[in-house]
């Protein structure tokens, strides 16, 4: 989020933010898959933009794994 200069969000807001979509996986484990977080990101009203954004080929990227404990929560 603050990669993004959202920096008015506390903790709670984004846990909350966290556990509203994180509805596909069946044990709400707190994670979320691509999906929750295309969710979150990508417009609901505008199917044809949507579409168009989830059609973009993704760039390569360093797979790192999961985040540090302290960060992950």
């Amino acid at each position: 989020m603050k990669d993004n200069n959202v920096t008015d969000l506390d903790e709670s807001e984004v846990r909350h933010l966290v556990d509203y979509y994180d509805t596909l996986e069946k044990d709400r484990n707190q994670i979320l898959t691509n999906d929750e977080w295309n969710s979150i990101l990508l417009p609901c009203e505008d199917n044809s933009l949507r579409e168009q954004v989830l059609a973009r080929e993704a760039a390569d990227w360093k797979d790192i794994g999961r985040l540090p404990a302290d960060i992950e929560g």
